[in-house]
């Protein structure tokens, strides 16, 4: 698996290597990076959702600490855990005093993530392409944690991608990391 600790050219000189067949791609920080508007929306529909009773640093600090916390249970080899299931614990972390529809806000958040997509690298169209015109395959292979495999599939139909890779393995969808 080829990862953000190689440059593009790595890449390209692997490519012509005759002895791999296959590329596989992380999703994040790899083929995009994140979105800043992103976070910054989603912390205003959370402090909106509890009539600003958290300030955005702080929705923020919540997703930030069970974020690190999920992947350093990931990487020690534990199974996956549902995208609905981290966000409760951001919720959890958080304490909000009033009720919430939990389903409803998981969507809406993912909506906005559609909404406010993470940035493609500038060059992966060019890659990807000269991997798959050497007759090479690719995929992706990544860990997911408050955005699911399902909704990075959509958001990889609509950037055009979807079709150039043999297949995507998402750690929600097989309930393991990479």
């Amino acid at each position: 698996m080829l990862s953000n600790s190689g440059s593009w050219n790595d890449i390209i000189s692997l490519v012509d290597n005759q002895n791999i067949q296959h590329v596989s791609f992380d999703f994040w920080n790899t083929i995009v990076r994140p979105n800043p508007q992103f976070k910054e929306k989603r912390a205003e529909l959370i402090g909106t959702l509890f009539n600003n009773q958290f300030s955005k640093y702080e929705i923020d600090s919540a997703f930030s600490k069970i974020g690190k916390k999920y992947n350093e249970y990931q990487q020690a080899g534990n199974s996956a855990i549902p995208s609905l299931d981290l966000l409760k614990s951001v919720l959890n972390d958080i304490r909000p005093s009033s009720n919430f529809n939990l389903i409803e806000l998981h969507n809406q958040i993912n909506i906005l993530f559609l909404a406010y997509p993470p940035f493609i690298e500038p060059s992966f169209y060019d890659i990807i392409d000269l991997i798959n015109q050497k007759g090479k395959t690719c995929s992706i292979t990544s860990n997911t944690a408050f955005i699911s495999g399902s909704v990075i599939v959509k958001y990889l139909e609509n950037c055009n991608l979807l079709h150039r890779f043999s297949f995507t393995i998402f750690s929600d969808e097989f309930g393991f990391g990479k």
